[in-house]
Order: C-alpha cells, then sequence, then structure tokens
C-alpha cells in the first residue's frame, strides 16, 4: 500500500474538534484560580484579595496546568515585603523564602528574573505577561460581536498582535504569570518529578501531575526508532499542507511513539483548519439570508446561548425583526379597535352586575349577532397572527442556526476566550516535536534535579541522551515558539487548501 494511500485512510475524520477543546476546556476551568492577579504582593492567602468578579484567564491555566516555566515581574522581593524580619535572615535564607512564596509552594515551574542567563527573556516576558492579562480581562461589547461575526480571525492571530489587530491577545511567549495567586490550592499541580503524591490539606487531596511531566516521559522512553514510512507520511501531510521542506524536519532519532503522536496531531491540525473554513463559509450564507446586528436586546430568546461578556444582553436583532414589530403593531390596533367598542363596555358591565346578583343565570350567552359582527370588523388578526407565528419561527430558526455557527467561531479563533482549537493542537505540536535537550530545558533547576533522580529514568527505561545534553531555558523557549509558528503556519496552510478547494 503507497504511503498516499495510508494517508488517506488516516485523515482523521473521526476527531471532533469541538468536542476536543469543549472537553479540554471543562477541565481548565475547573482548575481555574478564583483570584486576579496582584503585580506588586506575593498573596499567600485568599482572605488578602477581598471580593472580585475577576478570575485566572484560560490560557494561564493550560500554560500552568501544562507545567510551562513562570515567572513574575517582581521576582526578586525582598524579605521584609514578604513580612519576614531581614535582620535575622541571612541573604541565601531570604532569596530562599522569597523563591519559595512567590513559586506558590514550589508548585509553579519558576524561574526568577533575576537569574544569570535568562533575565532579560524573562523581564520582557513579564511585562508581556500582564498586558495579555490586561486584554483577556477586557469586557467585550456589542461591536465586538459584530466584529467577530463579520471577520472571523485568522489562524494565526495567536501568535501575532499584527494579525489580531488587537482583537486576540498573543499566546507567546509561552510562559505562566506567576503573578496569578492560584486558589482553591487544589487547582494547583504538584511540582514537576516530586517523588510520590504531593499532596494538601493535611495529606488528605492528591494535586495532579503537570502534563510536561508526561510528555517527557513518553517522548524519553526507550522505543524503537519510527519506521521510514511513518516518518515520510508525517512529511507528506506537512508538506500537503505548506510545499515548505523546512517545516517537514522532524527531530533525530525520532521514536515510534513520538510518530504517531505527531502523525495524530497533524491530522486533527487538518480537520480543524478544514472545518474552520467549513463554519466561515457558513457564517457568510446566513448572513446573505437574513441580516444581524449585534447589540443588547430584551428578548430572552435573541441573546447569546454562550455569553460573550459580562453583559448577558448580548445577542442579535435581525431584519426579521421589523417585520416583527410591524405586524405586531397592527394586531395591537386590532385589539384597540375592540377595547374601544361600547359591546366591550356593556359586556364588562353585564359581568359586573351578575356577580353582585342574588340571582345566577345558567343560560348566559353572548347577545345574537356581536361574534359575527366581532368576527367582521376583525377578520384581518388571524392572518396577522400566522404571518406573525411563522416570522417568529424563521427568526428563531435563523438565530439557533447563528448561535451554533458562533460558538465554533468562538472556539477556533479563541476570540474573547484567549484559548483556541488551534492554539492547543499547536503548543502540543510543539512540545512533541522540539528536541528532547530543549524539552528538559523548560525544566527550572530544582525540576531538573528531581528528573535526574526520578526511577523511572534511574532505572534504565529512558533515554539517557537526553538529559546528557543541556539547553538553557531562552534557547528552549526560542525552540518551542518556533515550533509553535511552524505548527499554525501548517494549520495556515490546510485553511488556504481548503479555501481553494484542492482538499
Amino acid at each position: 500500500m503507497a504511503i498516499s494511500d495510508i494517508s488517506n485512510e488516516q485523515e482523521g475524520n473521526e476527531f471532533d474538534p469541538i468536542e476536543f477543546l469543549t472537553s479540554l476546556l471543562k477541565t481548565i476551568d475547573a482548575n481555574r484560580s478564583t483570584i486576579p492577579p496582584d503585580y506588586d504582593r506575593v498573596i499567600t492567602s485568599p482572605a488578602q484579595t477581598g471580593t472580585t468578579p475577576q478570575s485566572e484567564n484560560r490560557l494561564n491555566v493550560f500554560y500552568r496546568l501544562l507545567g510551562l516555566p513562570a515567572t513574575r515581574a517582581k521576582s526578586n522581593l525582598t524579605a521584609d515585603e514578604l513580612g519576614a524580619n531581614s535582620a535575622q535572615l541571612t541573604q541565601q535564607q531570604a532569596k530562599q523564602l522569597s523563591f519559595q512564596k512567590i513559586s506558590q509552594d514550589s508548585t509553579l515551574n519558576l524561574f526568577l528574573a533575576s537569574d544569570s542567563g535568562s533575565a532579560s527573556f524573562f523581564a520582557n516576558a513579564a511585562a508581556e505577561l500582564k498586558s495579555r492579562t490586561e486584554k483577556l480581562s477586557r469586557k467585550q461589547t456589542a461591536d465586538d460581536y459584530e466584529t467577530m461575526l463579520t471577520s472571523p480571525l485568522p489562524i494565526g492571530a495567536s501568535t501575532s498582535d499584527t494579525l489580531a489587530k488587537g482583537r486576540r491577545a498573543s499566546i507567546i511567549p509561552a510562559v505562566v504569570d506567576a503573578a496569578i495567586p492560584v486558589f482553591p490550592l487544589r487547582s494547583r499541580v504538584a511540582p514537576l518529578f516530586f517523588d510520590g503524591d504531593y499532596t494538601i490539606s493535611g495529606g488528605r487531596e492528591r494535586l495532579s501531575r503537570p502534563f510536561l511531566q508526561h510528555i517527557i516521559y513518553m517522548r524519553t522512553k526507550v522505543f524503537s526508532g519510527a519506521s521510514t514510512e511513518l516518518v515520510a507520511q508525517i512529511q507528506s501531510g506537512i508538506r500537503e499542507a505548506t510545499d515548505d521542506d523546512a517545516l517537514t524536519a522532524l527531530p533525530t532519532k525520532f521514536t515510534k511513539i513520538e510518530a504517531l503522536i505527531v502523525n495524530k496531531f497533524i491530522q486533527a491540525i487538518k480537520k480543524s483548519a478544514i472545518r474552520y473554513k467549513e463554519v466561515q463559509q457558513e457564517l457568510a450564507r446566513l448572513q446573505s439570508e437574513v441580516a444581524f446586528t449585534a447589540a443588547p436586546v430584551d428578548n430572552a430568546n435573541q441573546r447569546s446561548i454562550t455569553p460573550l461578556s459580562d453583559d448577558p444582553t448580548i445577542g442579535v436583532t435581525t431584519v426579521l425583526g421589523t417585520k416583527i414589530q410591524a405586524i405586531q403593531k397592527q394586531i395591537s390596533e386590532q385589539d384597540a379597535l375592540l377595547i374601544s367598542l361600547p359591546i366591550e363596555s356593556v359586556n364588562q358591565s353585564d359581568r359586573i352586575r351578575r356577580i353582585e346578583d342574588d340571582v345566577v343565570l345558567h343560560n348566559v350567552h353572548p347577545d345574537v349577532f356581536v361574534s359575527d359582527f366581532t368576527q367582521l370588523i376583525n377578520f384581518e388578526r388571524l392572518q396577522l397572527e400566522k404571518q406573525l407565528e411563522e416570522i417568529q419561527d424563521e427568526e428563531r430558526s435563523k438565530i439557533q442556526l447563528l448561535e451554533g455557527v458562533k460558538r465554533e467561531v468562538l472556539l477556533y479563533s479563541g476570540e474573547f476566550s484567549g484559548l483556541s482549537i488551534f492554539d492547543v493542537l499547536c503548543v502540543l505540536y510543539a512540545l512533541f516535536t522540539i528536541e528532547a535537550k530543549f524539552l528538559i530545558g523548560l525544566l527550572n533547576n530544582d525540576a531538573q534535579t528531581r528528573l535526574a533522580a526520578d526511577p523511572f529514568f534511574s532505572s534504565g527505561q529512558a533515554k539517557q541522551a537526553s538529559l546528557a545534553e543541556k539547553a538553557t531555558v531562552v534557547e528552549s523557549m526560542d525552540a518551542l515558539h518556533n515550533k509553535i509558528k511552524d505548527a499554525f503556519a501548517i494549520a495556515s496552510g490546510f485553511f488556504s487548501r481548503a479555501a481553494s478547494g484542492q482538499i
């Protein structure tokens, strides 16, 4: 069987991008910190903050659960600022205390901005993290909603402020904002390569291991190398999207498990890119069938099913709404005519009199010809009510279709939520395709020390060579960012081919 035949059978057609991201977002939301960032203090207790509706943004949670490097702008806090008596602490003790407090009991893969060799990188990263948090906490408006629906973001918008035009925060740098205090404690992750269970609440609750630890386990376990055919299949898929030989470069000594996983990522990225193009086409078709305008609305049926901001009234009004209002006005005029007739006053007077009368009548019925006369002067109402029901059903149907498409646009573009399907797939692709030395280089010194002593590695099940090669954290972050951009280039290539009808 030719490689192309294998590839055609394995296009990832069973992969459901929406189901995948929805499940992942549930995990992210379950682990979000309920406390916003504080750049001037180290928060050691929720009692220090007071109430606020703001919580940790989803992108930061994703990176934190992965276990990627973390930093904060004020990483060299003094012992006094931490509430300790500096006169009683040596310089080393003060630094150690500062490290422990800022790293939130070591549950972050923290790099101090003052560390030699990476000071400039993490200082710049800290500034960008603050800007990212501010963008992701901004309240959306009806105009933002309108822009999202009429001009969906391109796939690569999350890697470039230019592409996003201020609408999306960049996912680069792939760094955790350590200025966000993570509470409740169960929302944190265990230190990377901690031996055994890392527990809280007096040992009664176990923290999950960050996913980066499992990625390192998967990529460094001793496996046979990937077959030439499998590697060629992956490269063929990438070349199909981009026709760029540079993007097909894979790590040396690519193992079978790495190749199988990366192949799945390529299929998932392709399926997602094709579907995003289909979603945009569906959105354009809906716009051509019925014009809609985003605005705060009173009608609950028109409101956004998927909330876009703190304002739950934002939804859409359609051109059908004008017709509905016109018909409702005609019905109201018919009602006003009937109410103004003396017949209604006489009927109302009769009802009051009968209530007060001692004699109860058993054959009360309308006066002769009254119902026929009412039907004569109100014959338009039945037709108006029928028209109203039909147009309201049509509007509800269009809005439901729009809501479904809008939900997919949100998940594929990451607008407002700050995390898209492509963000997740491209970051994971990068973590599985950068060289192993760069993967290890993402760990701080404490994590690398624990890694070297990890039973999995000391037992000889892992590729020891991956531990012997050293890469700095800056080199590792650069390699990760480049691979993330490569993955987005692949996704954009598939999108372009789908737009031109080539796939």
